[in-house]
């Protein structure tokens, strides 16, 4: 049996959190190591993150049968992950991680932290809603 959306919440979560230290050891890598600037340097580590993420979702917390899995229903779902997470985490973390360094003067891997948290709960409605949606009507169809 599939979890129901409050266990996917939690694998969302513990998804994320791998995310966090997947986005934030990028964003520093990229800051510290190639020179970029904080800004480009966070939309890039958000990207490396949504990819991250996206695997993971797919495999675990919606749990999407391998049967079911093409090379273009793979790319379908990445494609929407990135339009609409990728999108949200993106003008978040970038927002925010603005924000929080020109208003409260944060060192920006600080402010990148907490930028992270203000999009999560549109991430999970979005990716629940829009992304996986059509494996979750199904198996309700099938059960």
């Amino acid at each position: 049996m599939r979890a129901g959306v409050g266990g996917r919440w939690c694998r969302f979560l513990a998804i994320g959190a791998a995310g966090v230290c997947v986005q934030m050891s990028s964003l520093m890598f990229l800051r510290e190591a190639l020179g970029l600037s904080v800004l480009p340097a966070a939309a890039a580590a958000v990207e490396i993150a949504i990819l991250h993420n996206f695997f993971w979702h797919l495999h675990w917390t919606w749990a999407v049968p391998r049967e079911s899995l093409t090379p273009k229903s793979i790319f379908e779902r990445l494609w929407q992950f990135n339009l609409t997470n990728g999108v949200i985490s993106i003008a978040t973390s970038v927002g925010f991680t603005r924000l929080y360094m020109e208003a409260f003067g944060m060192h920006y891997l600080a402010a990148n932290l907490l930028a992270i948290g203000a999009g999560t709960l549109a991430n999970f409605a979005a990716a629940e809603l829009i992304v996986f949606r059509p494996h979750l009507r199904k198996e309700r169809i099938t059960s």
